[in-house]
């Protein structure tokens, strides 16, 4: 089993080799969209791109898999989500759907780790910033290994179950 690395590192912002920007995953939780994510950490990402020393980027990225509506929602929605600034067409989705016994795997879990490791190939983030469901699937990444840590410098859990 692979172990996050928990040395201490010394205090850079440095997220690509020349250190000239930070990029940042943004999970989002079960039932929302990226936009909904997006409006709420508005306050946190605005004081962010404006205090740091080097440039800093959110990606703000989807489920991979669609949530279930009406009768068939397994997860309530933030109670905000029609009041909120983001947009009314956002399709909400999930990272995995529940299940009615904790001894049995989560249903599409397996499908988002696949396109977790899929979207780790191509980026090299520095941290991620995760709410909900979403950081409950960001809480496992590390238990993972170094595909999903190698340039983790935190993980902000918002939430989390």
């Amino acid at each position: 089993m692979a172990t996050f690395d928990a040395t201490p590192r010394p205090a850079t912002f440095q997220g690509t080799p020349d250190g000239s920007s930070l990029s940042i995953l943004c999970l989002h939780g079960g039932s929302h969209s990226p936009a909904l994510f997006q409006a709420q950490l508005s306050p946190l990402t605005t004081y962010l791109e404006s205090s740091m020393p080097v440039k800093v980027s959110f990606h703000f990225v989807s489920a991979p898999l669609l949530a279930k509506t009406g009768s068939e929602s397994q997860t309530n929605p933030d109670p905000h989500y029609e009041s909120s600034t983001a947009a009314p067409t956002s399709t909400p989705r999930t990272w995995y759907f529940a299940n009615k016994s904790p001894s049995e795997p989560l249903p599409g879990l397996d499908a988002t780790l696949l396109w977790l490791t899929q979207l780790f190939a191509t980026h090299n983030y520095a941290g991620i910033i995760s709410f909900s469901q979403g950081a409950s699937v960001a809480s496992i990444l590390p238990q993972l290994g170094p595909r999903f840590t190698r340039h983790l410098r935190f993980l902000i859990f918002i939430a989390g179950y």
